[in-house]
């Protein structure tokens, strides 16, 4: 945010002492990657999350089923994260009334290309799960769920913090979040259910 904020924000690009920006933006940057790589080490350490999601009993689970179980509550906490991105702006936590500045990214006009990047990931451990799905219908309707969230946000018209403003959009917008909801839900309950998984609360209930 604070990389972005100076980057793009018309205050900082008509201030003075730009001097002093560059090596806050490196810092920033640094920064990010050192806790990526800090990351990846952990993960792939001996005894971290790679060996824990693959080798059981282990510290963690007990058993493989508890830890795909944890694989698909991070991923529909992912897309319930992204129903947050879209619904706030539009209003959906206001009273109907739209929130521009709450869009992530709205300075750089990214908001729409973050939801995209979001939902590529989360869609890529829906790929590695797939296979694990003995219902070849819930398989084929979760695969068109996320191609209709793809397929919409791809045809958003403008950035997501002037679509949220123009009443003309307010029905695309509820679409699109409709779509997200449906695509959480059949995860949620009938993709667990398949897969005789209890997932319990995400990382957001409570919000």
């Amino acid at each position: 945010t604070a990389f972005e904020y100076v980057l793009f924000d018309q205050s900082v690009a008509l201030a003075e002492k730009h001097d002093r920006y560059c090596p806050l933006l490196t810092g920033i940057a640094g920064h990010q990657l050192a806790l990526s790589e800090s990351v990846l080490a952990l993960w792939n350490e001996p005894g971290g999350m790679l060996a824990q999601l693959r080798d059981f009993p282990n510290e963690r689970y007990a058993t493989a089923d508890e830890g795909l179980a944890a694989i698909l509550r991070t991923q529909i906490t992912g897309v319930d994260v992204l129903k947050k991105k879209l619904g706030t702006p539009m209003g959906r936590l206001n009273q109907g009334v739209a929130q521009p500045y709450q869009a992530e990214a709205w300075r750089s006009r990214q908001s729409i290309e973050n939801l995209q990047a979001s939902l590529q990931g989360a869609q890529a451990v829906w790929e590695r799960v797939r296979s694990l799905v003995s219902d070849a219908a819930l398989v084929k309707d979760i695969d068109q769920a996320y191609a209709d969230v793809a397929n919409q946000l791809a045809a958003l018209p403008a950035p997501l913090m002037e679509l949220v403003q123009a009443p003309q959009h307010s029905e695309t917008l509820t679409t699109l979040y409709a779509a997200l909801d449906n695509l959480e839900n059949r995860q949620q309950t009938e993709l667990a259910r398949n897969l005789n998984i209890q997932i319990g609360f995400n990382a957001n209930d409570g919000d």
